[in-house]
């Protein structure tokens, strides 16, 4: 991904003056997520898998952000004929080096940029109200692999052999791979505190199921303070059992 340009218009622009502290943190993060297009998937899990793999933002709170960055015109949001919504970053003054988009263009889109459900039954930002961000469509929710795969990939941060990762991810169903998003960033805090980090064909390999440790658990047990043995009453370390 090429390196990104933040303008210095950015800091006394009106419009992102009106967006709260997490607002303006995703639009800058989604600058770094973009493709050479300003075009990003918009599915709340998505872009909160991509923003914030260390933050324990629910999607639906994330869902806010790209409702306010839609209210000041920030991002349009846009159905692609595939079913999918995907964002485009408004005035995207960046350098182009791809030919051709990784997303669908908005202009062969219907724009949906007031976020609520459509005639076929797509939902708002929140989805079906329960707070997990799903986005159906037709009464059904929609998944897809591919997206699911490169956002983890990247969350993960694209560490190890990324076919044979693939290979191993697509045996798990749609609910043990959002459990294998929800699990990446307590992980990689224990990676943080100086836990040797698998490489990911590796971390979800069905033979292996290491995304399956209770990592909320592990980092409490790695983040406990070490406890020092009592000094001895004669003044050596330890005390002398006999």
């Amino acid at each position: 991904m090429p390196n990104r340009i933040l303008h210095e218009g950015l800091r006394d622009s009106e419009r992102m003056s009106t967006l709260s502290d997490g607002a303006f943190r995703t639009y800058v993060l989604l600058l770094t997520l973009a493709d050479d297009f300003g075009r990003y998937h918009a599915d709340n899990r998505l872009v909160r898998a991509g923003c914030y793999p260390f933050e324990q933002y629910t999607s639906a709170k994330v869902g806010t952000f790209l409702d306010e960055l839609v209210s000041a015109g920030a991002i349009l949001v846009y159905m692609a004929t595939d079913g999918r919504k995907y964002l485009s970053i408004d005035k995207w003054n960046q350098r182009t080096r791809a030919q051709k988009s990784k997303f669908p263009s908005p202009d062969d889109s219907v724009p949906t940029n007031d976020r609520q459900p459509s005639d076929k039954g797509q939902s708002s930002a929140h989805g079906d109200g329960d707070g997990d961000g799903d986005v159906f469509e037709d009464g059904k929710p929609t998944f897809s692999f591919d997206d699911w795969f490169e956002s983890a990939w990247a969350a993960y941060g694209r560490y190890g052999v990324k076919k044979k990762a693939r290979q191993y991810a697509r045996g798990y169903t749609e609910a043990e791979l959002l459990r294998i998003s929800k699990a990446i960033p307590v992980y990689l805090k224990c990676v943080a505190t100086g836990r040797a980090k698998s490489q990911f064909e590796g971390w979800v390999n069905p033979a292996n199921r290491k995304w399956d440790v209770d990592w909320i658990d592990a980092l409490a047990q790695l983040q406990r303070p070490a406890v020092r043995p009592a000094p001895a009453s004669n003044g050596s370390d330890y005390q002398v059992v006999t």
